[in-house]
């Protein structure tokens, strides 16, 4: 029987070691050997931690509890550079740690599972003497320790398939100041950056919206669909780091130094392109700069006929990354290069449908918007059925008319059998493997939920969307901190991101019991929807049951009265709603997490008739 639990691994090692065991075998040998007879059962015992397996040069333990971890690899660090007979004639014996948390595969005398490759992974980025950890880790010891942290960014570990958030923790009363191992930029560091490990990084760009020069404004959904279709083609390139298309269209109808944008959302490359489209004839100027040196680096007009836009989109996106002299391999610029339709009015059926679905999504969430979503999907399909695309969109449309009431629970039936299809029509697309992930996600059955987003992630690193609705059905699994940590990344691919990605925080913070967390972030969202208002109102129910049992009557009485006006404030969108009628709809793995979320509801006076 395969044993699997939450574990907080710790994987230290000595900087050097190879060296000094060749200058000085035994000496070396002897001051490791006391180290770990001395300095670690005491340590180990301190803070309730278990010996996994040494490893010549390191050791691996791990710990029950995140915060006994981050804990005794600071007291660790601290007794070696104490300890005596640690300095050698060729500078101090110091060692790098690396905690992670995560779900692992535990045996009697080892354990197994990417969390425990991502914490030997931090182990080897970490500083001479200092402790790198996850974000993992941070998030779940953050208000538990006195522990000083600061935040490093996302990196790009040695086979780990996705970036991962890095701190590292501040330990004070160092002998000597350490340099960080971890890579530094000759330009502006910002927080959007994704650094791969080493001094190389990801080329970041973004795409910023086509300008529209023709005399017809209808033709500016053209513009966005060939400025969504131009991100998505170069986001599927692992070796760039594309800003979300989210993120781009913030700056629609502005003309931003290029420069600034360096500052604003990190990136180094920046495409920009005006169209003009004159009934079949159509005409594209695509420029690429460079915002170190406010440069342009490239510039080409594209020209012809509508009919052929697809070969036109290949060219840019040919042209673009052989600018950036991208290590790409063949594997990729055959997959970018496939496009799912030769009809390109069944493209511009899907662009109108996709143009009304965003706008459902964004500030329109209203039936008819969704219905005509619904129609220019149709009328894609119809134009020509083996388009893959409108299959999988028309599915999420089912979801969203499912979620909001608008139809019965054979609406799911209905759009898993409409995204297997777009899967099986272009299994190479990541956006069919999403839709069959959100089909799956929201009908409960969660491994394939997983594994369908995983294959579109594998397709798509880059989307930013994808990466927070993973995250999404990740906290409905129960794993709030993988979900944190990938919702956060999606922030730092979409920097101005939607509103939705607050919301994915909010809940996973209610979850882990961080209720104040949960209200600071929720807070932030200028329009909060009705799950919003939701978990605002329970966790204020929450936060006052928890005052109570302090015995603070005053802040119980304040979290109770909050707790009550964001109930009321949903009553009055949704006073058909009941405990039921929400249980019915949540699709959560762990009854424990359900029972935890109808509790706050209840609390918060959602009715229970």
């Amino acid at each position: 029987m395969v044993i699997r639990r939450q574990s907080a691994i710790f994987v230290a090692d000595v900087v050097g070691y190879s060296r000094m065991m060749a200058d000085d075998e035994m000496g070396t040998h002897e001051r490791m050997k006391t180290i770990f007879d001395k300095v670690v059962p005491p340590t180990l015992e301190q803070f309730h931690g278990r010996l996994v397996k040494t490893m010549g040069d390191g050791v691996m333990f791990d710990f029950l509890q995140p915060v006994d971890a981050v804990e005794c690899a600071a007291e660790f660090q601290s007794d070696v550079a104490k300890f005596p007979d640690t300095r050698t004639e060729d500078g101090e014996l110091e060692f790098r740690i690396g905690i992670n948390v995560g779900d692992i595969i535990v045996e009697s005398n080892d354990i197994y599972g990417t969390p425990v490759n991502v914490a030997a992974r931090l182990e080897g980025i970490a500083e001479p003497g200092g402790v790198a950890v996850s974000g993992s880790t941070y998030w779940s010891v953050k208000d538990k320790t006195e522990i000083e942290f600061e935040e490093v960014g996302f990196l790009n570990l040695k086979n780990i398939p996705y970036p991962i958030e890095v701190y590292r923790v501040v330990i004070h009363n160092r002998k000597r100041d350490a340099k960080p191992a971890l890579p530094q930029d000759d330009g502006p560091v910002t927080s959007m950056k994704v650094w791969s490990e080493g001094n190389d990084h990801l080329p970041s760009l973004v795409v910023l919206p086509f300008e529209n020069l023709s005399q017809d404004p209808q033709q500016d959904y053209f513009c966005d669909g060939l400025t969504q279709d131009l991100t998505t083609d170069l986001s599927r390139f692992a070796n760039l780091a594309v800003i979300s298309s989210n993120s781009a269209f913030s700056y629609k109808g502005t003309r931003v130094p290029v420069g600034e944008l360096r500052n604003e959302i990190g990136v180094e490359y920046v495409v920009t392109g005006a169209v003009q489209r004159a009934a079949a004839e159509v005409r594209i100027n695509v420029q690429l700069h460079e915002t170190k040196n406010a440069r342009q680096v490239w510039a080409e007009r594209f020209q012809g006929n509508v009919e052929n836009l697809f070969a036109l989109q290949d060219e840019m996106v040919g042209k673009i990354v052989a600018s950036l002299a991208s290590r790409l391999t063949i594997v990729e610029r055959e997959r970018v290069a496939q496009k799912e339709t030769g009809n390109i009015n069944s493209y511009e059926a899907f662009l109108k449908g996709l143009h009304f679905m965003s706008g459902f999504l964004g500030a329109e969430e209203n039936e008819e918007t969704l219905e005509q979503c619904r129609t220019w999907l149709e009328r894609a399909i119809e134009l020509d059925g083996n388009y893959a695309r409108p299959w999988g969109w028309l599915a999420y449309y089912h979801v969203q008319s499912w979620l909001h009431g608008w139809s019965g629970d054979d609406a799911l039936e209905t759009a898993q059998s409409m995204a297997r299809k777009a899967v099986a029509l272009n299994p190479a697309d990541h956006d069919t493997h999403w839709a069959l992930g959100s089909v799956m996600f929201n009908s409960g059955q969660f491994d394939q939920a997983r594994s369908a987003y995983e294959k579109a992630l594998e397709l798509n690193i880059n989307d930013a969307d994808l990466h927070a609705e993973m995250a999404e059905m990740l906290s409905y699994t129960g794993d709030h901190l993988e979900a944190i940590s990938r919702v956060k990344f999606a922030m730092h691919l979409n920097p101005h991101f939607p509103e939705w990605y607050r919301w994915i925080l909010g809940w996973c913070f209610y979850f882990m019991q961080d209720y104040d967390e949960a209200i600071a972030e929720l807070g932030k969202i200028q329009s909060p929807s009705n799950e919003v208002l939701l978990i605002i109102a329970a966790s204020h129910a929450q936060l006052s049951e928890h005052h109570r049992h302090e015995g603070r009557k005053a802040e119980a009485r304040s979290s109770s009265d909050r707790a009550a006006a964001h109930m009321k404030g949903f009553l009055e969108r949704r006073p058909d709603w009941t405990l039921d009628k929400q249980r019915n709809l949540t699709r959560v793995r762990d009854a424990a997490d359900l029972k935890h979320w109808l509790e706050g509801l209840e609390r918060a006076g959602l009715p229970n008739p």
